[in-house]
């Protein structure tokens, strides 16, 4: 989970305004042995249900918590909550992604963020966490991952105010 101020991230990766292609329905490879995507909640492992709070989660790192995706495309600007995709592989089987997360706060603006992850066959995410509400929060974001060139998981997301979002929220989401 990356935890960056997006100010920060803007200040620090502005570039220029390109052109992505961006596909309408999330793409997963077939050989990953489980994709979800959405808005992120956390567990420890053996208590599914009991959703952890953004200062538990914290505090653990990735082999105590486990991610469950509610499925959405949309996503309230609510800080703390934290959205993206999880992937896990076959029983054995690890990979090294480089995973690019693309977000278009307007028409003339992109900011991306690269990092390396490790996925194994115990599912795990690719997610981004609004840490705080700023210029650069709402707007359309892309989550690619990609492995020896071949494009694993593709989903976009769209962060829109928090008073437009009319869909109940998951269970470890409090409402602003």
């Amino acid at each position: 989970m990356r935890h960056i101020s997006l100010l920060a991230l803007a200040l620090a990766l502005w570039i220029p305004s390109i052109s992505h292609a961006q596909s309408a329905e999330p793409f997963s490879a077939p050989d990953l042995a489980h994709f979800s995507y959405g808005i992120l909640c956390y567990h420890r492992p053996g208590e599914p249900g009991q959703f952890l709070t953004p200062s538990e989660l914290d505090r653990l790192d990735t082999s105590q918590r486990i991610p469950v995706a509610f499925e959405t495309r949309v996503v309230p600007a609510i800080p703390t909550i934290r959205f993206g995709v999880v992937v896990g592989m076959p029983p054995g089987k690890s990979i090294t992604v480089l995973s690019t997360i693309t977000l278009t706060p307007n028409a003339e603006e992109v900011v991306e963020d690269v990092a390396e992850l490790l996925f194994t066959d115990m599912p795990q995410d690719d997610g981004w966490q609004i840490e705080e509400l700023t210029d650069f929060t709402l707007g359309t974001y892309r989550f690619e991952g990609h492995h020896n060139g071949n494009t694993l998981y593709d989903a976009l997301f769209t962060v829109v105010p928090a008073e437009a979002y009319s869909a109940p929220l998951p269970p470890c989401v409090s409402a602003p």
